[in-house]
């Protein structure tokens, strides 16, 4: 609807020739690309500085561990439905307990999901590839690095030793040392994703483990199924089912009548040797955006490989 007019006698001779419907143009076509030119001068700065605004730095406790969250804008794309940023993420613990170092947490890079705008007027995406930095970290430090005594892992050594006569001191201990970091991959059965964890070096004392001696000894590994429900509007809680348990007795030997009534009681005493995976895992804080949060939150998994976890909302201040 733009409309051009020259107040003049010029007007209206180009009005009488037909004239002014191409002078409108004419000049329409001038202003657009002059208009053009300056936003694409003032855009890059304007929107660098508005990126800026919505690095994410947050931390979070587990144990008597800091962990600390940062994630600044590394891309960003705009269509006709709003803007898609991409952000790098970096996971770190305040003392790193383990003595594995390794090359880092898994990564696959799983490819962007399509934005359902059904799911609210702002939808994040968390992938598995994050998931996995922060549980590289728990690993780091030393979340699944633990040692306990019968009487805390509510063992009875009086019935044990029915099946354990070999046991002199009275007492057991438990030694768990993770060997590799817990990594989160798309779910294979009915939960959003699986966690995988293992393996893991489970050592029983006879007796303490500074003066004891090596009664059972073990490598343990499991997938569990994992989901997350919102936990009000600040953080995602992590859920766990269908966990299946995979041992290996390294003493007593294998083949051994000894090894055979090891196996069998693991059966019954692993469940309740592992940790608490789902109070492990626990929750992962949702970020503010300068003051902003997400409310009536709704998750999915989406993308090519549902490596990703979508948490839809609206933005409220």
């Amino acid at each position: 609807n733009f409309d051009f007019d020259i107040d003049g006698w010029l007007w209206e001779v180009l009005d009488y020739f037909g004239m002014v419907s191409w002078v409108d143009s004419l000049v329409q076509g001038y202003l657009e690309d002059a208009i053009e030119d300056a936003v694409y001068d003032a855009v890059p700065d304007l929107l660098a500085d508005a990126l800026q605004g919505l690095e994410i730095s947050t931390e979070m406790e587990s144990g008597d561990r800091t962990f600390f969250i940062d994630a600044v804008p590394e891309d960003a794309e705009v269509d006709g439905t709003g803007m898609t940023v991409f952000f790098e993420s970096t996971v770190t613990v305040d003392s790193w307990e383990s003595v594995y170092t390794g090359l880092g947490s898994l990564f696959y890079g799983y490819g962007e999901p399509a934005w359902a705008t059904s799911m609210g007027g702002t939808v994040m995406g968390i992938s598995l590839d994050f998931l996995n930095q922060v549980l590289y970290a728990f690993w780091g430090g030393g979340l699944l690095d633990y040692e306990l005594s019968g009487d805390e892992l509510g063992l009875d050594v009086e019935d044990l030793a029915v099946f354990l006569p070999s046991i002199s001191s009275g007492s057991l201990s438990l030694v768990v040392e993770p060997l590799l970091p817990p990594v989160v991959v798309p779910g294979t059965g009915a939960a959003m994703m699986d966690l995988q964890i293992g393996d893991m070096l489970l050592t029983i004392y006879d007796g303490e483990p500074s003066t004891g001696t090596v009664f059972m000894e073990v490598y343990v590994s499991t997938v569990v199924g994992l989901d997350f429900v919102a936990g009000g509007d600040t953080e995602l809680v992590a859920e766990t089912s269908d966990e299946v348990v995979y041992f290996d007795v390294i003493y007593p030997e294998s083949g051994t009548q000894a090894a055979s009534d090891t196996e069998a009681l693991l059966e019954l005493l692993v469940p309740i040797l592992l940790p608490d995976l789902a109070e492990t895992v626990g929750s992962i804080p949702l970020p503010e955006l300068e003051g902003l949060t997400l409310t009536g939150i709704s998750l999915d998994m989406e993308g090519a490989e549902d490596g990703v976890l979508i948490v839809g909302g609206d933005l409220t201040e």
